[in-house]
């Protein structure tokens, strides 16, 4: 499900509080925009099967000239209630 207006406002103003990247380091500009959802990052070891549901949720923000893609971790930025999924343990 698409993020609300409310919602977005909110994490960017979470992203521009914590990170302080303001060009892109592929492109050099700075014009991004927030994906629609949250995105689940999946890790495995080499060989194993990607398991179904577990991985690390976070939000992108994508640059509007070239795509590149950066991720924050949702738990990290402090914003897992806003996006539904709560506090985790262990993310400071």
């Amino acid at each position: 499900m698409a993020f609300t207006p409310e919602q977005e406002t909110k994490l960017i103003a979470a992203v521009q509080a914590k990170a302080n990247r303001k060009t892109c380091p592929g492109c050099g500009t700075s014009s991004w925009s927030l994906g629609p959802e949250t995105v689940l990052l999946q890790a495995t070891e080499p060989g194993v099967p990607i398991p179904l549901g577990r991985g690390y949720p976070c939000i992108a923000l994508i640059c509007r000239l070239c795509g590149n893609t950066q991720l924050y971790n949702v738990y990290y930025l402090g914003v897992g209630e806003i996006v539904g999924l709560g506090s985790p343990k262990g993310a400071t």
